[in-house]
């Protein structure tokens, strides 16, 4: 089913190692054109206009990220998109509201990570339904 959010910020990119296939895999070195950061979109229904994305460096002053820091930036990124959803103009589909009043951040599991061309990458997150 993935990682919970909330434990991914909480434990960090150390611990993920024993529980993520390829933690320590370094991530960024295969892209193409040797781009040194990502942009990371979240596109969630009913807010599909918010245009919300950020980039992530993937390299810092110790080396290459490794899969497990990377999962770390991502589930605080979208830790920071649930908070910015407060801002946004109401959701067309209630039913995907998120924070306030919505699903809450414990609901949420990074579920995968793909490079899907270039720079740009696609996160899955699963929402807890029970």
């Amino acid at each position: 089913m993935g990682m919970p959010v909330c434990e991914v910020i909480a434990r960090g990119g150390d611990a993920l190692s024993r529980m993520m296939v390829g933690a320590s895999d370094h991530v960024g070195q295969g892209m193409d054109g040797g781009s040194r950061k990502i942009s990371l979109s979240i596109v969630w229904p009913g807010h599909e206009s918010a245009n919300w994305a950020h980039s992530i460096e993937l390299y810092t002053p110790l080396g290459p990220l490794t899969r497990a820091q990377l999962a770390v930036l991502v589930s605080q990124m979208i830790f920071s998109f649930v908070e910015a959803t407060g801002q946004f103009p109401p959701s067309r589909c209630p039913e995907w509201r998120v924070g306030a009043n919505g699903i809450s951040l414990d609901r949420l599991y990074l579920a995968g990570l793909w490079n899907t061309s270039s720079d740009m990458w696609m996160t899955e997150i699963l929402v807890d339904t029970r």
